[in-house]
Order: C-alpha cells, then sequence, then structure tokens
C-alpha cells in the first residue's frame, strides 16, 4: 500500500496527515497510544523527517496528537470523524451529528426581534422594515466550539395571533 503519492497534486504532508488521521479514526491507534518514531514513519511514508514532521505538527495543532520531548508522539484525542448528510430527508444539526457519534450542544448566545436588513428581507422575500426573530447561537460537537462568530438563524416575524406557523429559513 503507498501511503504517499507523489503525482498527487495534495502536498505530501496533508496526504500523510489524512492517512494518521484515518488510522486513529479506525483504531489502529488508540487515544494515550505511541506512534511509531518519526524515523520509522518516514521510511513506511517514503517521504523525509521534515515532511513527516509537517504532518505530525498539523495534527498536533489540532489538538489529535501531542508530543513529549524525549518520549515519542502520542495520540490526545480521537480524529474527528467527517459529518455526512444525506440529502434524502431535512435533518437537524444534533441529528446529523448524533448519527456520526459526536454529541452535539447548542448555545444561544442573543435572541429577541430586529427589523430585517436588506439582505435578509431579499433572502426572506419581506418587505423593508419588516421585523424578524433572530436567534444567535454557537454550535459544538464533542464539546469543540466553533472559534468563529455565532451562526444567526432568522425567522418571520408574524404579529397575527392566528397565524400557527412561523416559516423558517436559517443562513
Amino acid at each position: 500500500m503507498k501511503i504517499v503519492d507523489a503525482s498527487n497534486p495534495i502536498p505530501k504532508y496533508l496526504q500523510i496527515s489524512a492517512w494518521l488521521r484515518e488510522l486513529i479514526q479506525t483504531g489502529r491507534y488508540k487515544v494515550g497510544e505511541r506512534l511509531p518514531s518519526e524515523v520509522a514513519l518516514s521510511q513506511m511514508c517514503g517521504v523525509n523527517r521534515n515532511t513527516l514532521r509537517q504532518a505530525i505538527t498539523e495534527l498536533t495543532a489540532a489538538g489529535i496528537l501531542r508530543k513529549e520531548k524525549g518520549t515519542g508522539t502520542f495520540v490526545s484525542a480521537p480524529a474527528p470523524s467527517e459529518v455526512k448528510h444525506k440529502l434524502e430527508r431535512i435533518s437537524s444539526f444534533r441529528d446529523m451529528l448524533g448519527q456520526s457519534g459526536i454529541k452535539a450542544k447548542t448555545i444561544v448566545v442573543e435572541n429577541g426581534i430586529e427589523t430585517a436588513d436588506d439582505y435578509v428581507a431579499r433572502t426572506l422575500f419581506l418587505g423593508t422594515n419588516k421585523k424578524v426573530i433572530a436567534v444567535r447561537r454557537i454550535r459544538a460537537g464533542n464539546g469543540r466550539f466553533d472559534e468563529s462568530e455565532p451562526e444567526t438563524a432568522y425567522l418571520i416575524f408574524l404579529k397575527k395571533a392566528s397565524c400557527r406557523r412561523i416559516c423558517l429559513r436559517a443562513f
């Protein structure tokens, strides 16, 4: 089995880090287990140690591996699995992550009624100066929060008591 394909336009260190992620995801290397030495891994991959170190550095920065000086490189956390979404049916964030074995968590940062800006009004097919309900939230999988700004979901605000449904479009 060839780990690194020199004809592949993807950089070698990314090919190696993807291979190591797969080994961790499939359980070949478990949390707390030491990886083979850099020399052994670089020989297995057919690359120099600098290329291998670049792959290990990427996985260390992602929190998947940890280096202990003089001891080796260890798996510190399971590699996150890809979340695959089937377009055959609509599912929630929590359902989608749950199917991948990831525990989902949502923290609502802020919510309230506000006047829709031009972009939101156009997207929701509203007129000018229309009110929307804005819900700003942060999402997490297995306790790891996205460091970016909170996402905002907009709901059409209907004042009439006779309206039983609220149309939702999140973007």
